[in-house]
């Protein structure tokens, strides 16, 4: 595996409009303009 497991981090994904942000170990999915991921 890769990975810290730290509670924040942030995994781009750039093949694809897709950003996964994790604070305090809450998981948020945004493109890359920020904007929530459906």
């Amino acid at each position: 595996e890769i990975g810290s497991r730290s509670a924040d981090e942030t995994v781009h994904y750039p093949d694809v409009d897709l950003r996964l942000e994790r604070r305090n170990n809450a998981r948020n999915w945004v493109r890359k303009d920020g904007t929530p991921y459906d």
